[in-house]
């Protein structure tokens, strides 16, 4: 049974290093960050719906706050890397040989930060070669989540 590096390091009555903490923090303001830029997103964006639409229709070319949207996505994604390095770094730190979270986490952050680059058209235009990468990387990304 793999022990996870929190539960290591209450047995070992280890303090929680500022590693730790900046950790943690990171990956609440991850989920917080995802959280308000699709409330904010939809609120702002006529027509979207959190039901029926993707993310990356926030992103697309045609966006009201394209700019804005995307920012906030780039230090979403900052945000998701980091957390991945350190969940990585605290799992080494504790002997901890399973790592294949934090690798997924780095690869989600990373691909992501990709995909900002590679905009989604909009919905009436045809498909460019930008909106194809985005569609590549998202169904790939996709896919590594069920491995």
């Amino acid at each position: 049974m793999v022990k996870t590096s929190v539960s290591l390091l209450m047995k070992q009555n280890t303090r929680i290093s500022r590693w730790s903490k900046a950790t943690a923090l990171t990956g609440i303001s991850t989920a917080v960050i995802c959280m308000i830029t699709i409330v904010l997103g939809g609120a702002l964006q006529t027509g979207y719906s959190q039901k029926y639409h993707t993310l990356s229709r926030l992103t697309a070319y045609d966006g009201p706050y394209y700019l804005t949207i995307t920012i906030i996505f780039i230090v979403y994604n900052i945000f998701l890397f980091l957390t991945g390095v350190g969940w990585f770094v605290l799992q080494k730190r504790v002997g901890n040989r399973s790592t294949t979270t934090a690798r997924f986490i780095v690869v989600t952050g990373v691909i992501s930060l990709a995909l900002v680059s590679f905009p989604q058209d909009p919905d009436d235009a045809a498909m460019s070669g930008y909106s194809m990468g985005h569609k590549v990387m998202a169904i790939g990304l996709m896919l590594s989540a069920f491995q």
